[in-house]
């Protein structure tokens, strides 16, 4: 209970334990890299002391689970690299004190939701190699610009995104505005 980090990225899990909501203590979980193939389990929100949450490059499925409950401690959420799909929730934009999202490289749909500019802290946004289909909102790329946020994302065809930082295209190559 009294564990603040851990660290078990590049390991071949395929899994989580059921044990995972039984560390209260928790301030930052690292499974990068690894073999797990399910959905992001739910109790990893009820964490209400984890600051960072890293799950990016397993093979996750479904959907991006609530993370509100920690709107006050979150300040990194990485799952980019999996297999997630639906929309960017609103809950993302209830944590408040979220610095860094990355989401890049899964089949989110939907567009980059203008709520998102809420969140004032936010230095990184990546949403790049995913199924979005929407323009970024005007909302967003004036805070975006305020905040001089390192926001990537997809920009083919009908998607336009004129405040990001970078913008990839069908073949994956980047070009810098």
């Amino acid at each position: 209970k009294s564990l603040v980090l851990l660290r078990l990225n590049r390991n071949r899990f395929n899994g989580f334990s059921s044990d995972i909501g039984h560390l209260e203590s928790l301030e930052e979980l690292d499974l990068r890299f690894n073999l797990i193939t399910h959905q992001i389990p739910k109790k990893i929100s009820m964490l209400k002391k984890i600051v960072k949450v890293k799950l990016g490059g397993n093979m996750m499925s479904g959907e991006i689970v609530d993370f509100s409950p920690l709107r006050d401690t979150l300040r990194l959420l990485d799952l980019s690299s999996n297999m997630l799909t639906g929309e960017i929730p609103y809950s993302l934009s209830e944590c408040t004190n979220l610095r860094v999202i990355s989401l890049n490289s899964n089949s989110l749909t939907g567009g980059v939701p203008d709520y998102l500019r809420y969140l004032s802290d936010l230095n990184v946004l990546r949403v790049e190699h995913n199924c979005l289909t929407k323009k970024v909102g005007k909302k967003l790329c004036k805070k975006v610009e305020d905040w001089n946020t390192d926001f990537r994302s997809d920009c083919l065809g009908e998607i336009k995104c004129e405040c990001c930082s970078t913008c990839y295209n069908s073949s994956g190559d980047c070009s810098v505005n």
